[in-house]
């Protein structure tokens, strides 16, 4: 954390044992820490993307598109059925 400093103000919110979101106000901030910590051995910093981290929107999206593609299947099996 003593790392981070520079771009106070910052709110951190830990996500596992370790892992940790850090919400940054500004995008040149967020940008320059990005540049700043690519090549760091010690921490992996990236872009947080809600679709991609999140289980439970993941697990929307797959179900969404599981039911969708089941409803138009039965959709086209009933209309070949049905001639």
């Amino acid at each position: 954390m003593e790392l981070l400093t520079k771009y106070s103000p910052f709110d951190a919110m830990p996500l596992g044992s370790n892992a940790m979101v850090i919400a940054i106000p500004s995008h040149s901030l967020a940008r320059s820490m990005l540049r700043e910590f690519a090549n760091d051995k010690n921490y992996s910093i990236f872009r947080y993307s809600m679709w991609k981290e999140s289980k439970i929107i993941r697990s929307m999206i797959w179900s969404g598109l599981l039911l969708s593609t089941g409803f138009c299947l039965a959709t086209v099996i009933h209309h070949i059925v049905r001639k």
